[in-house]
């Protein structure tokens, strides 16, 4: 017997020192949240429109610096500086495993509270979704996010109103909460979407403005901070500038003007996953301009003749993929079950 607790007391330690340090963080009502109380009043049935969890394995970002005529005289060319961080030796059955979970530990929450999961024939024959297409999960997508590995359940099954050129699912403008619940007899709409970046900018607002006053040096800086973010932005090549994904969980049931009712969890800040990267460490692409100082004399003109400079600098960054994927799976868990729980506090009790 002595023996049997020993080994069990060393499994308990040798779990609790690979879990991960995720801080404890506060859930908060996003925008558009309204009439929490009256989800109790809302058909105990629920239709998972979105769960949808996205890994940030790839990191770009590029500077460049215009040449032209400078101060004191001469000619400075185009500099651009370009940087491309990726992690290697992620497994994306890991990965598929992860959210597998968290989406099995999610239904069965609701299940245990008395909710019906709506299957995705009974919404496909709505009428409201009759245009949209239908999709299966357990497909890593990599072109939804750019940079992000976009991961759904396996066997789990949602809806997109189009594909874009790029190879992204898209669905309305404005939320279709409302109409779906309406078209499915008032029941709950659920969404789940988390966004898990690990690198940002790493550079200061002085150093940026250090090198935009001395000029001709285009400088990308970049550090690790893995975590759930609330909000981040993606560059696309097909869309200016880009779009934003953003992290939330929400519930939703609308039958009438009266009776309708909305919960939409977010967070303020992010929720760090400590032990997997160093913070303090930083990526870096420099490149400097090429410059002439006196030209040509072509007569009424000068003529200089100065080279454009790039610089694309990629680089392996290296983790602990147990960690790695440990980490993401204890965030995920805690941000979801979090909102359920809020959630069943209005709709059961």
């Amino acid at each position: 017997m002595k023996k049997m607790n020993l080994i069990l007391a060393s499994l308990l330690i040798g779990g609790m020192l690979q879990a991960q340090q995720i801080e404890d963080f506060d859930l908060t009502k996003g925008a558009g949240a309204y009439g929490h109380k009256k989800l109790k009043d809302a058909p105990k049935r629920v239709f998972i429109a979105e769960f949808f969890i996205n890994y940030q394995l790839m990191y770009s970002a590029a500077e460049v610096a215009r040449g032209g005529s400078q101060m004191g005289g001469g000619f400075r060319g185009d500099a651009k500086a370009s940087l491309t961080l990726g992690i290697p030796g992620i497994s994306t059955e890991k990965l598929q495993e992860s959210v597998d979970n968290l989406y099995k530990e999610y239904t069965d929450k609701l299940k245990t509270a008395g909710f019906e999961i709506i299957e995705a024939e009974e919404v496909a024959a709505t009428e409201y979704m009759s245009e949209w297409n239908r999709s299966k999960g357990g497909t890593i997508n990599e072109a939804q996010n750019p940079g992000y590995l976009n991961v759904t359940p396996t066997g789990y099954e949602f809806f997109y109103k189009k594909i874009t050129k790029d190879g992204r699912g898209k669905g309305t403008f404005l939320d279709y909460t409302p109409k779906l619940s309406k078209a499915l007899g008032g029941a709950i709409i659920a969404k789940v979407n988390l966004v898990i970046p690990v690198f940002e900018d790493g550079e200061s607002q002085a150093s940026k403005a250090l090198a935009k006053t001395a000029g001709g040096v285009a400088k990308v800086v970049a550090r690790a901070n893995y975590r759930i973010s609330p909000s981040e932005w993606v560059a696309t090549k097909t869309l200016k500038g880009g779009f934003s994904i953003t992290s939330y969980s929400n519930f939703g049931h609308t039958e009438s003007m009266k009776k309708q009712g909305f919960a939409n969890y977010t967070i303020k800040k992010p929720v760090k996953i400590e032990g997997v990267f160093d913070p303090k460490k930083k990526y870096k692409a420099v490149e400097s301009a090429a410059s002439q100082m006196s030209g040509t004399n072509m007569g009424a003109f000068t003529i200089f003749n100065v080279d454009d400079r790039e610089l694309n600098r990629v680089q392996a960054v290296e983790c602990d993929p147990e960690k790695f994927l440990n980490g993401a799976y204890e965030a995920s868990q805690k941000f979801i079950m979090k909102s359920m729980n809020s959630f069943l506090d209005f709709a059961t009790k």
